[in-house]
């Protein structure tokens, strides 16, 4: 039916194991407005645009998709399409759309998700015949069903809670989510999201592209099987870029390995010079370069809502081909026996992090270009950060911790290749900065990974102010992570999270959305 060109990894990273679904879009015939809060909104679409996103999923290596329920010949086309090609679909409905759809549109061997977003809808679902369903509850200020109404669905239940963005619009906010779902589980309602459905950030700029396919600019790839892959996402960190791979060129490690450079649209003369930094490996024959660089239609600032980091990592897991994931940032200096150390300690577990001290921003902090140079004493800033540091001291079993996941970081963190497989990619949808590596622990611990603290002892170079998320303020640091504690609580709907991260679920609303909210109280 269609002819299609991939553009295919050498060893992509198999996410056949795991419940991640890549949202696939039909075309204008489907309906829209009842699913427009998960990120399905009316538009046009070609049979080209068909291809790429077939595209996008093979390069990313994954095989479950969600797609509205087909509405038109155009639509089941399309599922015909993907089907033929060995994709398993989650049709996507309302329970009104669903008795509305011609059967033969579609193939019922799919699961169907039905959106339940109003007591009508709730009630039609009793005349369902049809066991292969799931229910996908979207509560808001005038819905919320009680668990006598939800109980005869025990075991096709999840729920999905848009983001409140405006005080005055439909949707509860954290604290009313987190009430609800205590209430639910009192009553033996098991209160969660569905696998795979993560919360459309409607905060996202358009030229933001969650799944690019990039070719790299600059490659050396002459290995059949590297056993180690190191993935480096970089952005305006030109300096700090040399002489973290500086000390990657010092590695006493005979085995073969390879460097995955993600550039996330740095504009301080990166591109130009990679090829010269990466010319302190020398002529080794054991290493493999790659550089990507992921371009920006629009330049961002520090806290804006054009974060990257995670899209850049899974980048870089596209093109990974090693056994061992190690992903390391860009200013980082480790010692020469980083990955030995870091090998020898994967034999017994699944997931290593290694302890990583920051460096002062005064005196010979900012000089140091090489990981022996430096004096633990005179030069680490030993109340830069209190919460990692007292973690490295004092944490003996990191699994038997409350809440482990919030110490997951990839600033230095390696994992079997099996084990993130089984994980997932990333959570892309983590557009402010943080978050997004405590989602990845999240789903590592869920899976009962077995992590641990590593003896590799690394320094976190300085940052500059302008270079910071937050312009080094713990105030602003607060307001960036208010943003985005609440992407992660939506993406699972842990009451736990909740309990975990409070601090930091309370958005900060403008003057204006309050003065039309009370506006709106009093009418």
């Amino acid at each position: 039916m269609f002819q299609v060109s991939i553009v295919k990894s050498q060893n992509p990273l198999n996410l056949l194991k795991n419940k991640n679904l890549f949202y696939f879009r039909t075309g204008p015939d489907s309906f829209f407005k009842e699913a427009s809060f998960l990120g399905f909104d009316d538009f046009k679409i070609a049979w080209e645009d068909i291809l790429k996103q077939y595209e996008k999923m093979n390069h990313y290596g994954m095989n479950r998709l969600l797609m509205l329920l087909p509405q038109s010949p155009y639509d089941k086309k399309v599922a015909l399409f993907l089907k033929e090609k060995g994709r398993d679909i989650c049709y996507l409905s309302t329970p009104s759309q669903f008795f509305r759809a011609e059967k033969d549109l579609y193939a019922t061997d799919g699961e169907i998700i039905l959106i339940v977003s109003n007591a009508f809808e709730l009630e039609n679902i009793r005349t369902l015949e049809n066991s292969n369903f799931h229910l996908l509850i979207v509560p808001s200020r005038k819905f919320r069903p009680s668990a006598q109404k939800l109980s005869s669905y025990k075991n096709k239940l999840s729920f999905y809670c848009p983001l409140k963005n405006f005080l005055y619009d439909e949707f509860l906010s954290t604290r009313q989510i987190k009430n609800y779902g205590q209430s639910l589980i009192q009553m033996g309602i098991e209160f969660r999201a569905h696998e795979g459905i993560y919360l459309f950030e409607s905060r996202a700029s358009s030229d933001i592209e969650f799944f690019p396919i990039l070719r790299p600019l600059f490659e050396k790839r002459t290995l059949i099987d590297p056993i180690d892959s190191i993935i480096i996402p970089v952005f305006n960190q030109k300096k700090e870029l040399q002489r973290t791979l500086g000390m990657l060129a010092k590695q006493n490690f005979s085995a073969s390995f390879e460097i995955i450079i993600i550039d996330d649209g740095s504009y301080d003369g990166l591109q130009s010079e990679i090829k010269k930094i990466l010319a302190q490996f020398g002529p080794s024959e054991n290493i493999d370069f790659l550089y990507i660089r992921n371009p920006r239609v629009f330049p961002r600032s520090m806290g804006d809502a054009r974060f990257r980091a995670g899209i850049s990592r899974n980048i870089g897991l596209s093109y990974a081909r090693g056994q061992r994931i190690h992903f390391l940032d860009a200013d980082i200096l480790v010692p020469p026996d980083y990955l030995t150390t870091i090998i020898n300690e994967l034999e017994d577990k699944d997931v290593i992090q290694i302890k990583r001290y920051d460096l002062s921003d005064f005196g010979k902090g900012l000089e140091i270009e090489v990981w022996s140079d430096v004096l633990f004493e005179r030069d680490v800033d030993l109340k830069a950060n209190p919460y990692w540091y007292d973690f490295f001291k004092n944490t003996k079993d990191w699994n038997s911790l409350t809440c482990p996941w919030k110490y997951i970081c990839t600033y230095g963190l390696s994992v079997r290749r099996e084990v993130l497989e089984k994980a997932g990619l990333i959570c892309h949808n983590y557009i402010f900065y943080g978050f997004e590596d405590t989602d990845l622990g999240y789903q590592l611990f869920k899976n009962k990974a077995k992590v641990g603290l590593s003896k590799v002892l690394a320094y976190h170079q300085p940052h500059l102010q302008n270079r910071s998320e937050f312009g080094n303020s713990r105030y602003k640091r607060s307001r960036v992570l208010s943003k985005t504690a609440p992407v992660f609580f939506h993406n699972h709907l842990d009451v736990d999270i909740y309990g975990e991260l409070g601090d930091y679920l309370f958005p900060i609303y403008p003057l204006r959305q309050w003065f039309l909210y009370f506006l709106k109280l009093f009418k």
